[in-house]
Protein backbone atom coordinates (compact mmCIF):
# COMPACT_ATOMS: atom_id res chain seq x y z
CA UNK A 1 0.00 0.00 0.00
CA UNK A 2 2.89 2.35 0.75
CA UNK A 3 4.23 1.90 -2.80
CA UNK A 4 0.81 2.80 -4.15
CA UNK A 5 0.57 5.87 -1.92
CA UNK A 6 3.92 7.10 -3.26
CA UNK A 7 2.45 7.01 -6.78
CA UNK A 8 -0.93 8.50 -5.93
CA UNK A 9 -1.15 12.01 -4.43
CA UNK A 10 -3.74 11.35 -1.71
CA UNK A 11 -4.03 10.15 1.86
CA UNK A 12 -4.18 6.48 2.83
CA UNK A 13 -7.72 6.88 4.13
CA UNK A 14 -8.96 8.66 1.01
CA UNK A 15 -7.34 6.12 -1.30
CA UNK A 16 -8.82 3.21 0.66
CA UNK A 17 -12.28 4.77 0.72
CA UNK A 18 -12.33 5.60 -2.99
CA UNK A 19 -10.85 2.28 -3.99
CA UNK A 20 -13.49 0.36 -2.05
CA UNK A 21 -16.24 2.57 -3.48
CA UNK A 22 -15.11 1.82 -7.03
CA UNK A 23 -14.15 -1.83 -6.78
CA UNK A 24 -16.21 -3.21 -3.92
CA UNK A 25 -13.16 -4.45 -2.04
CA UNK A 26 -10.35 -2.92 -0.03
CA UNK A 27 -6.89 -2.26 -1.40
CA UNK A 28 -5.25 -4.93 0.77
CA UNK A 29 -7.86 -7.54 -0.21
CA UNK A 30 -7.35 -6.64 -3.87
CA UNK A 31 -3.56 -6.96 -3.61
CA UNK A 32 -3.91 -10.23 -1.75
CA UNK A 33 -6.27 -11.60 -4.41
CA UNK A 34 -3.81 -10.58 -7.15
CA UNK A 35 -1.00 -12.37 -5.33
CA UNK A 36 -3.06 -15.54 -4.93
CA UNK A 37 -4.17 -15.40 -8.58
CA UNK A 38 -0.54 -14.99 -9.66
CA UNK A 39 0.47 -17.95 -7.47
CA UNK A 40 -2.32 -20.05 -9.00
CA UNK A 41 -1.04 -19.27 -12.49
CA UNK A 42 2.53 -20.17 -11.52
CA UNK A 43 1.37 -23.41 -9.89
CA UNK A 44 -0.59 -24.31 -13.04
CA UNK A 45 2.07 -23.46 -15.60
CA UNK A 46 5.46 -24.02 -13.99
CA UNK A 47 7.37 -26.49 -11.90
CA UNK A 48 8.78 -23.70 -9.73
CA UNK A 49 8.98 -24.86 -6.10
CA UNK A 50 6.18 -23.51 -3.89
CA UNK A 51 8.75 -21.85 -1.61
CA UNK A 52 10.02 -19.79 -4.55
CA UNK A 53 6.48 -18.94 -5.69
CA UNK A 54 5.75 -17.66 -2.17
CA UNK A 55 8.59 -15.14 -2.52
CA UNK A 56 7.77 -14.28 -6.14
CA UNK A 57 4.22 -13.23 -5.25
CA UNK A 58 5.36 -11.07 -2.34
CA UNK A 59 4.91 -13.17 0.79
CA UNK A 60 7.70 -13.55 3.30
CA UNK A 61 6.10 -16.22 5.47
CA UNK A 62 5.23 -19.52 3.72
CA UNK A 63 2.69 -20.47 6.39
CA UNK A 64 0.85 -17.14 6.02
CA UNK A 65 0.80 -17.68 2.26
CA UNK A 66 -0.52 -21.23 2.68
CA UNK A 67 -3.32 -20.02 4.98
CA UNK A 68 -4.37 -17.29 2.53
CA UNK A 69 -4.10 -19.62 -0.44
CA UNK A 70 -6.30 -22.21 1.22
CA UNK A 71 -8.80 -19.53 2.26
CA UNK A 72 -9.13 -18.42 -1.38
CA UNK A 73 -9.01 -21.81 -3.14
CA UNK A 74 -10.05 -24.37 -0.50
CA UNK A 75 -6.86 -26.25 -1.45
CA UNK A 76 -3.26 -26.20 -0.31
CA UNK A 77 -0.76 -25.01 -2.94
CA UNK A 78 0.41 -28.60 -3.43
CA UNK A 79 -3.16 -29.89 -3.88
CA UNK A 80 -3.90 -27.04 -6.29
CA UNK A 81 -0.84 -27.88 -8.41
CA UNK A 82 -1.75 -31.58 -8.47
CA UNK A 83 -5.29 -30.81 -9.60
CA UNK A 84 -4.69 -27.98 -12.08
CA UNK A 85 -1.12 -28.27 -13.32
CA UNK A 86 -0.91 -28.19 -17.10
CA UNK A 87 1.95 -30.71 -16.92
CA UNK A 88 -0.49 -33.31 -15.52
CA UNK A 89 -2.72 -32.95 -18.57
CA UNK A 90 -5.79 -31.81 -16.66
CA UNK A 91 -5.03 -28.12 -16.00
CA UNK A 92 -7.55 -25.61 -17.26
CA UNK A 93 -9.69 -28.34 -18.84
CA UNK A 94 -10.65 -29.59 -15.38
CA UNK A 95 -11.69 -26.11 -14.34
CA UNK A 96 -13.66 -25.60 -17.55
CA UNK A 97 -15.86 -28.46 -16.37
CA UNK A 98 -16.83 -26.46 -13.29
CA UNK A 99 -14.50 -27.97 -10.72
CA UNK A 100 -13.22 -24.56 -9.52
CA UNK A 101 -15.72 -21.94 -8.40
CA UNK A 102 -13.35 -18.99 -9.10
CA UNK A 103 -11.16 -19.64 -12.11
CA UNK A 104 -7.95 -17.74 -12.58
CA UNK A 105 -7.81 -15.57 -15.64
CA UNK A 106 -4.38 -15.17 -17.10
CA UNK A 107 -4.90 -11.47 -17.51
CA UNK A 108 -5.78 -10.94 -13.85
CA UNK A 109 -3.05 -13.21 -12.53
CA UNK A 110 -0.43 -11.60 -14.72
CA UNK A 111 -1.19 -8.16 -13.27
CA UNK A 112 1.38 -7.08 -10.74
CA UNK A 113 0.88 -4.85 -7.74
CA UNK A 114 2.35 -2.01 -9.83
CA UNK A 115 -0.66 -2.15 -12.16
CA UNK A 116 -3.38 -1.77 -9.54
CA UNK A 117 -5.19 1.00 -11.39
CA UNK A 118 -5.55 -1.13 -14.51
CA UNK A 119 -7.74 -3.88 -13.08
CA UNK A 120 -10.72 -3.93 -10.79
CA UNK A 121 -13.92 -5.89 -10.36
CA UNK A 122 -16.00 -3.03 -11.67
CA UNK A 123 -14.47 -1.36 -14.68
CA UNK A 124 -14.39 2.39 -14.48
CA UNK A 125 -13.11 5.00 -16.89
CA UNK A 126 -10.39 6.13 -14.51
CA UNK A 127 -8.79 4.77 -11.36
CA UNK A 128 -10.74 5.69 -8.21
CA UNK A 129 -8.07 8.06 -6.92
CA UNK A 130 -8.02 10.18 -10.08
CA UNK A 131 -11.61 11.35 -9.83
CA UNK A 132 -12.32 14.77 -8.37
CA UNK A 133 -13.51 14.62 -4.76
CA UNK A 134 -17.26 14.48 -4.37
CA UNK A 135 -18.95 17.05 -2.19
CA UNK A 136 -20.98 15.76 0.68
CA UNK A 137 -24.56 16.84 0.67
CA UNK A 138 -26.09 17.74 4.00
Amino acid sequence: MDDLLRQVPTSRRNLSRRFKLETGEGVQAFIQRLRIDRAKLLLETSSTPVEQIVEEVGYHDPSAFARQFKRHTKLTPKQYRQRYSLSHGNGRDARANGSDARPTTASMAAVGADDLGATSRRRSRAPPWSAAPRRREH
